[in-house]
Parts: structure tokens; sequence; C-alpha cells
């Protein structure tokens, strides 16, 4: 196998592998991202020997603050094999090269977010960022005039950014948004004809419809009492539009009273980039832990494109 960076001749074939490999995503979903997000020198490849595209992954630069100070992370997507080149090894050679690479270029931890843990522990990832999930009944009731319909244009984008600064305060790792960051995140939201975003000086909400659910995908607040504002819109809301259920995988230390026990859902796998790359994956995994400062779970990890 050759690994080598996509240049721009390789775009389509990374998409196809992509439509292959993640078929749950909407059309609507991937033409967004290969036309806005996808950058040929930010996706590692591995090709054959008669150069035919074998494996891929695309590399997205963030900042982490932690504890006080900004990391540079790398957030891995569309990890993904071939069908019919998959269990020979081909998946762990691509990501222990852009391990490599990322550590060379100065980034100090790679995030991701998978359904197959078992895959990526073998290389050091362990789970370090946890949601509950809870399910939340809708309640009829008088919806606030104070809440506006959001969109990703830039005056809207600073008043979420400026509740979200202000929530990250409580919390000892998050991710650090830029502009840019907001963008995207907020144009991925906005591809599925059913999602939204209301917001008002002290919260905002990012929902979507699916059926007879409403799904918060993300909430910010300002505020203890900002919180509990956006739940009770959220409750009316949904009332309205005759859902049966909301459902909210949210952050582990809510200042809200716990009702129920929720479901722990494992979200992010993450390892540190401060070791030798022959470190044991066990040294690695203690590492990145003792870094994030777990098992406290005051981190804001959630929701990266």
């Amino acid at each position: 196998m050759r690994f080598k960076y996509a240049t721009a001749d390789n775009k389509a074939a990374v998409r196809g592998l992509w439509e292959a490999a993640f078929d749950e995503d909407s059309p609507a979903y991937i033409d967004w991202y290969f036309r806005e997000v996808y950058c040929a020198d930010k996706t590692l490849c591995a090709f054959d020997e008669a150069g035919q595209l074998a494996a891929c992954l695309q590399i997205a630069p963030y900042q982490l603050s932690l504890h006080g100070r900004r990391r540079s992370v790398a957030y891995l997507v569309g990890v993904t094999t071939a069908r019919h080149l998959r269990h020979q090894g081909i998946g762990h050679q691509l990501l222990k090269r852009a391990l490599h690479d990322l550590k060379e270029a100065g980034s100090e931890m790679v995030l991701l977010h998978t359904d197959k843990p078992g895959f990526y522990a073998p290389l050091g990832f362990s789970h370090c960022y946890f949601l509950q999930r809870l399910h939340i009944q809708p309640r009829a009731g008088a919806i606030e005039t104070m809440w506006r319909t959001g969109s990703a244009e830039e005056q809207d984008i600073c008043a979420y950014a400026d509740i979200y600064r202000t929530m990250c305060r409580s919390f000892n790792g998050y991710i650090a948004r830029s502009p840019a960051d907001w963008h995207k995140f907020l144009a991925d939201h906005l591809t599925d004809a059913n999602s939204f975003i209301s917001y008002t000086e002290r919260a905002y909400i990012l929902y979507t419809y699916l059926g007879q659910q409403l799904y918060i995908r993300e909430l910010g607040y300002a505020s203890s009492n900002a919180l509990r504002s956006a739940l009770a819109f959220v409750q009316a809301l949904a009332a309205q539009q005759h859902c049966q259920d909301i459902l909210w995988d949210a952050p582990l230390n809510l200042p809200l009273p716990q009702t129920q026990a929720p479901q722990i859902i494992p979200y992010i796998m993450a390892r540190t980039l401060l070791l030798p790359d022959e470190a044991a994956s066990s040294t690695v995994v203690a590492a990145t832990q003792n870094l994030l400062g777990l098992p406290d779970n005051r981190l804001w990890l959630n929701e990266i494109t």
C-alpha cells in the first residue's frame, strides 16, 4: 500500500468510498460535505499497487481549551476501507500514518466518534466523553415570544457563540469553536430540511423532527434558569407539533435535578499524541485520561463536524 494525501483528481473516488461505507448519510449532507468541507490536502489515502483507492480518512483541525490552556487537536472523520479489502490491517496502517503525521505537525491529541470502539482500542484510543440519554415529555403551554428562529448568518452566530462561551466557563475542557467552526457546524445541521434553530439572548437550541420525536442536537445555555427556560420552550414546541417524545443526548453534569437514572452513551474517543509512536496502548490510554483530567466529566466535546 502507498499512503499519501489526496489530490483534486481523487475527490470522486473518495466520495464513492464514503457513500459505500456511510449509507446512512443523506444525499443532501454528502453533497454539502464534499462541496463545502472536503479538503484534498487533509484527506489521507491508501492506494493499492494498481493505484486504486483502498482506504481514506479526513482530518479536521480544532482548538481544545483544556484546564485553561489551548491545545491543537485533530478530529478524524470518514475513516473507511473498501469493503473487499477489510480485515487486512489497512485501516490500522492508515491510522498509524495519520497519527505520526499529526504529531509531527504539532497536534497534541486526536478525537473521533465511532460505533466500533474495538477497532480503535488497540491503537490507544479510549472513550473520554459520555452523554446521558434523556427522554423528556412534551408539555402543552404558551411559547414565549422571546424565542427567535435562528440561522447560520453572522449576527445569529455571534449570539450563539456568546452563549457558548458563557456556558463553557463551567467546563474544564471544551472545543473552542472559531467562526469557521460555527458556520460548518450549523450548515451541517441545516442540511436536513426538518432541522431548525431557535434562540434567545440566554440560550439556543438546535433540534430536528424525526417522525413523532423531537431530537435536541445541541442546547446551549448561559445560566441554570436559561436552561430550564429552554427545556420549557422545547416541551411546549413538541406538544404543539404533536410529538410523542423529546430525546436529548445531554452532557453529564447538567445543572438540573436528576429525576431518573439516564442511559449513559459513550460518544467521543481520544488519544494523546504526546508519547512516542511505539508506546504501548495501555500507556497511551492512561496518559490520555490523565491529560483530560478524567473522570470528573467536566468536558464539552460533543458536536464536532
